[in-house]
Parts: structure tokens; sequence; C-alpha cells
């Protein structure tokens, strides 16, 4: 259940995917100078680059594509604005989690990169369409492998940060009554029951995860050079 819902939470926040993993190569330094300076932040001292800043930019900026969204326009100008700011404070929460579980020593051993490397290989046919997936999208198998390190890690330390969240019966059966009472012919109170206790500890997780982030950032130095 925790893994179910650390995969949402992170997913969606830090954005850690094959299009959103950027290798720092040749290349990538003269685009950043291109468009300003090549560090968007700092955390802790610890820089933020802006390839990576716009890398996160230009995927979130996918999502909205599919619904006819022109960032050409003068009306998506606030809408990109708000991309902008959800995608460097994804990248400094990142930032946030993996040097507080570094801090507490947590490690990764190379058997659990392998296995989750072997588990990203075997979406694909043969090693020759796994290696095409890595060179489109600007990626090395070290800095893959990096990336999959992060995440087992960060997995395993927001694991021992929050816990498993829990749903009471009484918790569940209000819900419902909220819901039953706003929705007409809704489903019986059984037939909900499992999609309601989800939702109560996704809930919960996300009330539990915010409040890490915010005493994270209590204890940081964080300058924004945007």
């Amino acid at each position: 259940m925790l893994r179910k819902l650390f995969i949402v939470i992170l997913a969606g926040m830090l954005m850690i995917s094959f299009s959103a993993c950027t290798a720092k190569e040749e290349g990538a330094a003269d685009s950043a100078e291109e468009n300003g300076a090549a560090v968007v932040a700092l955390v802790n001292d610890t820089e933020i680059q802006r390839i990576d800043f716009e890398t996160m930019v230009e995927n979130m900026k996918l999502s909205y594509l599919q619904f006819g969204i022109d960032f050409e326009s003068e009306e998506s100008k606030e809408i990109l604005a708000m991309i902008e700011e959800e995608a460097l404070n994804n990248l400094i929460q990142q930032q946030l989690l993996l040097q507080d579980a570094l801090e507490k020593r947590y490690e990764v051993s190379k058997d659990e990169i392998d296995d989750e490397i072997k588990q990203i290989k075997s979406q694909f046919d043969n090693e020759e369409e796994f290696l095409a997936a890595l060179e489109a999208n600007q990626l090395t198998l070290d800095v893959l492998e990096k990336n999959v390190a992060n995440d087992i890690m960060l997995e395993q330390y927001i694991q021992d940060e929050i816990g498993e969240p829990s749903a009471s019966e009484e918790e569940i059966r209000a819900m419902y009554e909220e819901y039953s009472q706003t929705t007409e012919d809704a489903p019986t109170f059984e037939e909900m029951k499992l999609q309601l206790e989800e939702n109560i500890k996704y809930q919960k997780f996300q009330v539990s995860f915010g409040e890490l982030i915010e005493n994270l950032e209590a204890k940081s130095s964080i300058e924004i050079l945007l």
C-alpha cells in the first residue's frame, strides 16, 4: 500500500521517468547559458541546474498540450508561470529529501539497483530497444542507475519517516455519507469501501508528506536564482 502511495506522490512531484531524466553531457552547459544563468536555485549550497529545470518544465507542459493549450499564446502565460513555479518547487523538494536521506546514511545496494534496471529492461523487446530509448532521452546507463538508486533510497526514507497510513471504519463511513449525500444513485457502501479507504489513506499520506517537506524547508537554506 505504502509503495503505491509513494509512487503516486513521487511521480507527481519529482517527474522521475525516462523523459524527465537528462544526462549532463556536452551541449547541456551551452543550452543553459543561452537561456540565462546555469543555476536556478541553491539548496543548502547544492546547485539546481537550469537544464534540469527546463527539462522538467517541458515534460510538465506535455500534459497540458493534450488539452490543446497553446503555450505561445498570451492567454497561456499564467499557466506557464504556474508550471515553472511547480517545476522549481519539485526540484527543490527532491533535493531536500535526498539530502536528508543521505545525511541519515541511507544506502542502496547494487543488487537493488540491478533488480530495478532489469524490470525497466523487461519493458523492451531486446537490449537494442532499451539502449535506443536511453539515447533518445539523452540518458546514459550510469545516469539511469543513479536515478534508480535515488528512487529506491527515497522510497525507503519516506516509508521510515511517514509510516503506513490507516483508515478506520468510522472514517470510511463518514466519507461515504458525505459522498452519497451529494451523488445521485451512489453505489452501496460495500461497493465503495475499498476505494474510499484508499482515498483516505492517500489524503493522510499527502498531509504527512507535506509536513515532512515543511520541516525540511524550515531547517534548510534555499535561494531562488531565477
